[in-house]
């Protein structure tokens, strides 16, 4: 019977509660355990119950590689494949790839060096069937490489023509050709498959020179071997003259402050229109949700049909060998053998990526952080400087940035650290069955060194649901652009992203290119305001009192933004009324009432033209009304600039909340949304 570690965890701290309460200790347990001031200490004390040494061991680990598994999945596919459904061909060929052991590799049971290649090959035939080129063309190079039978090697240079002709390649397309009729040498056809090969053959060849002479005798340059990263939508970018010079990730546009009330957050320099960017920023780890596995890339999340496996495992699966290569490097060895396990387990994505956020970094590195920490070299920074590395720089790729974030340990319930020290040790247990703390001689206490990794651990339980944001991703229906929803495919942790408070009304939007995170304003942010992000939850899609409870039981706090303050309506209960016009002197609201003359302002008493303002709604309305019809059509690139300048002129007119505002913001939410993290469900 194979092994099923489903809610594993769960399981295991279950029983461990009812063997504790049946020890009727459990009142002596939480005192002590509550009146303990670290996360170290909280690991080091539940290392020492024997519920847990007896409850919390790993079970036997399933066979990673399995070549009757992956043949058997293969055959599976084939019959798809006869049948014409590609799309659920290619989702079996896939699980056959990750099941097979590789010719390189040569691990697992029954290994087959060939059955990785075969799988290889026949998913890039479907990948051909679904006009899917460029996917089709790197299966072939894997397949090739990975030790693809050479006597059937002519079928893998003959559909790797046809991908580079359709590709409008003809130079590579009639390299592929001739390195097809070359195989046909060694092909065991006989004298009339032969000849009919030889004949299809030289007819591609002919297509190709046509192609060639078509571009009139001109030369292309070399072409690269397609990768599935050829179709990743760059981030934008900003350039070196427009970063803050402390935290790189932010515009110069921005500051970040501090006040013992309120931690560090955000404020604007200067002006700041809809639109602009304020922070571009990779994550320190991120991890993809388990049932994303088979679509996209376990390291940049990107999306392909071309998956490569993990050389060890087939839980992990990438977009290219470069990422896997690179995961194999940082994260992906102290956690290989354990994948399976921590994804089915129970400890959801904050529990992979506490994992993961440790093993970025080796033990060794880990110890020496822990020496300069324990020797205070961290010691004395100002608050809104904590977490900066030693050139005072504030940066994405330092561990230094994590590890100051808030955990709200003292905010929490005893039973929750607990739970939380309990999934640290279950999880630090995963990593010593990896053999994370095999990698350097052990000069100290070896004890010591897994308190401490499990205290790291704890600490990132505490203080990713408070600071990761998800990585997603928009399902386009290009019949049903306004309806197209995002879903959740992966989370990240953003050392600079989580500066940002939160607000029921916020000045910023996040979209996700891969899993860098680009957040622009979405609104017009005056110099001296604070730039806001969104925590979740919004006005115009929950009532305050739902809002409030959540950000109280997630984040510890009660929002005080002027959305909560006011109890401003949902979009739904908001009328599409004229809007309360805005004072032009200190953007406050005008007073209601009057629809002639002109109307003065509730604080300072200035006066505003009604007409002018209706006239100058009346005359922006045409343009937002084509901008919107532009974006229903998926014309991105017409409706985006027409939308923020309808935005820009909203700020200047009208006071909030108001619902064509919202709807506003809305569409241009859309607009970033195609531009970004988009897949296509025509496109299936």
């Amino acid at each position: 019977m194979e092994t099923t570690y489903e809610n594993f965890f769960e399981q295991r701290f279950a029983a461990i509660c009812t063997k504790l309460d049946q020890s009727g200790a459990v009142g002596s347990l939480s005192k002590e355990f509550s009146q303990l001031k670290n996360d170290q200490a909280r690991v080091q004390h539940v290392l020492g119950l024997p519920a847990v040494n007896t409850l919390l061991q790993l079970p036997p680990l399933k066979q990673q590689k399995s070549s009757s598994k992956a043949t058997e999945l293969r055959n599976a596919g084939n019959k798809c494949f006869a049948q014409k459904r590609y799309s659920d061909a290619i989702e079996l060929y896939t699980q056959s790839i990750a099941a097979s052991a590789s010719s390189v590799d040569g691990a697992g049971e029954n290994s087959n060096g060939n059955e990785l290649a075969l799988a290889l090959a026949n998913r890039s035939a479907a990948a051909f069937h679904m006009s899917e080129y460029k996917a089709c063309l790197a299966d072939i190079t894997l397949a090739l490489k990975h030790g693809y039978p050479e006597k059937m090697a002519y079928k893998l240079y003959d559909r790797r023509g046809k991908c580079y002709c359709a590709l409008e390649q003809p130079d590579s397309a009639m390299a592929s050709i001739q390195e097809g009729i070359r195989c046909l040498d060694m092909a065991d056809l006989g004298a009339k498959k032969t000849a009919a090969w030889h004949k299809d053959f030289t007819a591609q060849l002919q297509v190709c020179v046509g192609m060639d002479k078509m571009r009139n005798g001109t030369k292309c340059d070399d072409v690269k071997e397609a990768t599935n990263d050829d179709t990743r939508k760059p981030a934008p970018c900003v350039s070196d003259g427009h970063k803050n010079t402390t935290f790189t990730s932010l515009s110069d546009h921005c500051e970040v402050v501090f006040s013992p009330e309120r931690g560090r957050y955000l404020v604007a320099k200067c002006n700041i229109k809809p639109g602009e960017i304020i922070l571009i920023e990779k994550p320190y780890a991120s991890v993809l949700l388990p049932e994303y596995r088979w679509s996209h890339c376990q390291h940049c999340m990107s999306r392909t049909i071309s998956v490569v496996p993990c050389l060890h495992c087939s839980a992990a699966l990438y977009c290219c060998e470069a990422c896997r290569d690179e995961a194999w490097a940082t994260y992906h060895r102290a956690e290989c053998r354990c994948l399976d396990l921590i994804f089915t387990s129970g400890v959801g994505k904050f529990g992979h990526l506490a994992l993961r956020t440790v093993a970025m970094e080796t033990l060794a590195w880990r110890m020496e952080y822990k020496q300069k920490m324990d020797a205070g070299e961290y010691d004395g920074v100002l608050d809104i400087l904590k977490g900066c590395n030693a050139n005072g720089k504030y940066v994405a790729d330092d561990y230094n940035a994590i590890y100051h974030l808030v955990t709200h340990s003292q905010d929490r319930a005893v039973h929750d650290l607990f739970r939380r020290s309990v999934m640290a040790v279950f999880l630090t247990r995963c990593l010593q069955r990896c053999g994370y703390f095999d990698e350097i001689e052990t000069t100290g206490d070896t004890e010591a060194d897994v308190i401490y990794i499990g205290g790291l651990i704890l600490s990132h339980l505490q203080l990713l649901p408070c600071n990761a944001h998800e990585i997603s991703e928009l399902q386009l229906d290009r019949n049903a652009v306004a309806t197209s929803v995002s879903v959740e495919i992966g989370a990240g942790i953003y050392s600079t992203l989580s500066l940002f408070n939160h607000s029921c009304d916020p000045g910023v939007v996040r979209h996700m290119y891969a899993q860098t995170c680009v957040s622009r304003a979405i609104k017009t942010i005056y110099a001296g305001e604070e730039v806001a992000d969104n925590y979740g939850v919004h006005f115009a899609l929950q009532v305050k009192a739902e809002r409030q409870e959540k950000l109280k039981s997630q984040y510890f706090f009660t929002c005080a933004c002027v959305a909560c303050c006011e109890d401003w309506p949902m979009y739904i209960s908001e009328t599409p009324s004229t809007p309360v016009w805005k004072c032009q002197h200190c953007r406050k609201p005008m007073k209601m009432g009057e629809t002639t003359g002109t109307v003065s302002c509730r604080d300072c008493n200035s006066r505003r033209s009604v007409s002018d303002c209706i006239e100058t709604l009346t005359n922006i309305n045409a343009d937002y009304q084509k901008a919107f019809d532009d974006l229903l059509r998926c014309k991105v690139d017409l409706a985006q600039p027409a939308l923020l300048r309808h935005l820009e002129v909203l700020d200047e007119l009208v006071s909030l909340p108001w619902r064509d505002y919202s709807s506003c913001q809305e569409a241009i939410k859309q607009c970033f949304s195609i531009l970004s993290n988009c897949y296509n469900l025509s496109a299936k």
